[in-house]
């Protein structure tokens, strides 16, 4: 199976690019679009403790671009400080990379991926992320028992999953296993495919 990436276009019109830009700068946040009912709370999910990694690395990414480190690049034409959503996506896409590269590592370790045409273990990991995420109404939830900050919305908006399709992007191109460039790059294509049908 051929498994080299290819450059495709992926068209988007000016109005659904517009709207991407404007989440980008908040200014369709309007309110508390977004935001948690306290009277519903959302009940614990499995996804909790890979939110709660995230929000914790993005004290090391505010550090690396404050320092030119390896988020350098990203901030290289606008060298102000991310917005805290947009590390908080990159964040939690890198944290879901990193363990779904140890799942694999542990289980060619192990010699227990089964091979067979089937999808290796990692690229399981991440490919039921994106599932999830995907799916129908999922929300964020804050994992912590602290007040939830006012930039953490519970929806995920289409710059949420542009954002978290460049970090799986980034990792297929860096990654050695063909399985896990594969998997990373199905990945990348679904989250930006649901971003685009979340602009409206």
């Amino acid at each position: 199976m051929d498994t080299r990436q290819t450059e495709e276009s992926f068209p988007i019109s000016q109005s659904k690019f517009l709207v991407l830009v404007r989440e980008m700068i908040g200014g369709s946040l309007g309110g508390s679009v977004g935001l948690p009912d306290p009277d519903n709370p959302l009940p614990p999910g499995p996804w909790d403790p890979v939110i709660r990694l995230a929000l914790r690395g993005m004290i090391s990414i505010n550090r690396q671009t404050d320092i030119g480190g390896s988020f350098g690049e990203e901030v290289a034409l606008n060298p102000q400080p991310l917005p805290p959503r947009t590390v908080f996506a990159m964040s939690l896409a890198q944290e879901v990379i990193s363990r779904a590269e140890l799942i694999q590592d542990t289980s060619d370790a192990m010699g227990s991926d089964g091979g067979g045409g089937r999808q290796s273990a990692g690229g399981r990991y991440a490919a039921r992320f994106v599932e999830d995420i995907c799916g129908n109404d999922f929300r964020f939830r804050w994992p912590f028992p602290t007040p939830r900050p006012r930039w953490f919305a519970e929806q995920i908006s289409a710059t949420d999953f542009a954002v978290m399709a460049s970090q799986f992007d980034q990792a297929a191109k860096a990654a050695f296993n063909r399985d896990m460039q594969r998997g990373f790059t199905q990945a990348s294509g679904k989250l930006l495919e649901t971003g685009v049908t979340k602009l409206r």
